[in-house]
């Protein structure tokens, strides 16, 4: 047996886990290599503790049916007053927001919206571009005067 291997044997040992076909090579590694049987021989005590200390620490017989009444337990959220109007007023605002939408594009649409027209389309053209090679719209478009001199 290796050092490797008697290493990851030790807490088995400790454990008395460790398969019988190797316990006798474990023993005789751990006999004849000075640093695995200083090792064991600090693990020992480590080990001991943490053996004690597991009994201290003995589980709640009670604790899965705890958690499990507390998982099928259906609470209630109890419904107050604000919540409900506050639900209603959201619903009602949001109506409303609709129905002002819905009359203002009727009324945008059934005026006759001067948007579409061209003639707003051709004076916006003039307004951004004055060179008639850059204006991606093909308007034509007029000279302006721009001098400040009248």
């Amino acid at each position: 047996m290796n050092c490797k291997l008697a290493q990851q044997n030790m807490l088995n040992y400790l454990d008395g886990t460790i398969d019988k076909s190797i316990i006798n090579a474990f023993e005789e590694h751990v006999g004849s290599c000075s640093s695995c049987r200083d090792e064991l021989q600090l693990l020992k005590p480590i080990y001991k503790q943490v053996e004690g200390d597991l009994g201290e620490y003995a589980p709640n017989p009670y604790f899965a049916a705890k958690v499990l009444a507390k998982l099928t337990e259906k609470r209630e959220k109890p419904t107050t007053i604000f919540t409900q109007k506050s639900y209603i007023l959201a619903v009602s605002l949001a109506a409303a927001a609709v129905a002002v939408g819905l009359f203002v594009g009727i009324q945008f649409v059934s005026s006759g919206s001067s948007l579409a027209q061209p003639e707003i389309a051709t004076i916006l053209a003039n307004d951004y571009s004055n060179f008639s090679d850059s204006n991606p719209y093909n308007f034509e478009v007029e000279e302006v005067d721009t001098s400040l001199n009248k």
